[in-house]
């Protein structure tokens, strides 16, 4: 499960239709919007949780970093496996 707002679910929702995007079905083993090849099919519009991951930096090092990165206290969980691979 991953942390996201409402308006990241739904700016998901709405670039995935316009692009025909068919997310992939990892058994959630791995994030559904993820390419065989381990790239982000979402990368444009992927949500704050998946901007904030960096393997090779601490995550408050991403925050000094990008300043304009809020993470706000009502964020709710979403499975994306379950929320858009059909």
């Amino acid at each position: 499960m991953l942390c996201m707002t409402a308006e990241d679910y739904l700016a998901i929702k709405q670039y995935v239709s316009a692009r025909d995007i068919v997310p992939n079905d990892y058994g959630k083993q791995r994030c559904c919007f993820q390419n065989p090849d381990a790239t982000c099919m979402i990368w444009e519009t992927r949500p704050q949780v998946c901007r904030l991951h960096n393997c090779l930096i601490p995550r408050r090092e991403v925050l000094k970093i990008d300043p304009t990165i809020v993470v706000d206290e009502d964020v709710w969980l979403v499975d994306m496996h379950d929320s858009f691979v059909e």
